[in-house]
């Protein structure tokens, strides 16, 4: 799907429809990434995260939740 970009503020921003839990059609924005590669990453992470996708690797997974895989994070403790 596509990013658009906030001419206004010189961001992009992700727009998509999905369907949700109860069948639902929801409209989903998020705005303020600096560049459309992080719009459209974001979008995908947020619709593997809500089709429960048994695909997702669990760097994704926990990269979505803001966890740090970084080597220096595992030698610090």
């Amino acid at each position: 799907m596509p990013a658009y970009k906030d001419k206004a503020k010189g961001t992009w921003y992700a727009s998509f429809y999905y369907e949700d839990w109860t069948g639902k059609k929801v409209k989903k924005m998020k705005r303020g990434f600096p560049t459309k590669r992080e719009a459209l990453e974001w979008e995908r992470t947020f619709l593997q995260q809500q089709t429960a996708d048994l695909e997702m690797t669990f760097a994704t997974k926990i990269s979505s939740e803001g966890v740090n895989l970084d080597k220096q994070a595992f030698n610090a403790s």
